[in-house]
């Protein structure tokens, strides 16, 4: 018998009213999700979900550095909240759990794929690949490797693209 699965909770199920989807699991968020929850009708879906069992745990030390490896080779766009869930996935597969990320972020999901995480996407499709992006010059359209958001070849602006 397949073990039960553990859904890791993004800010995307309180912010779109999508409790329903995920009521009687068992599943577990982080603090920086919490901190989002500060009003509005993502509170109210959030302190329900807390009534309900939703547990704030926090990742361990090595979990967050695996994901800050991996993120800063994806050059995903992500929120210290997004960096945490995954964290939390990844520390909860490393005790041998079987976890879900559910979020309909692409950047989420993205990293996701790059660390086998399987996500579960709610309002959404989801991302079908995984990708890496770099920065590409509008005007030039050189690929550029600068934390900056202006092109050192030219001073036009930079785009973060898709690496093919």
């Amino acid at each position: 018998m397949p073990a039960e699965k553990l859904y890791i909770l993004d800010s995307t199920v309180f912010l779109e009213g999508l409790v329903p989807f995920v009521e009687g699991k068992p599943c577990v968020t982080v603090f920086e999700v919490a901190e989002e929850m500060k009003s509005g009708r993502a509170s109210i879906e959030f302190d329900k979900m807390q009534r309900l069992g939703l547990a704030i745990i926090e990742p361990g030390s090595a979990s967050v550095k695996r994901v800050e490896e991996v993120a800063k080779g994806t050059n995903d766009k992500l929120s210290n909240a997004d960096k945490m869930v995954v964290a939390l996935a990844l520390h909860f597969r490393e005790e041998g759990k079987t976890v879900v990320v559910v979020s309909d972020d692409y950047a989420v999901q993205n990293l996701c794929k790059h660390l086998k995480v399987e996500i579960l996407p709610l309002s959404q499709k989801g991302i079908r690949r995984k990708f890496t992006w770099h920065k590409k010059c509008m005007a030039c359209k050189k690929i550029v490797e600068t934390t900056e958001d202006i092109c050192p070849i030219c001073g036009s602006p930079l785009k973060y693209v898709p690496k093919h």
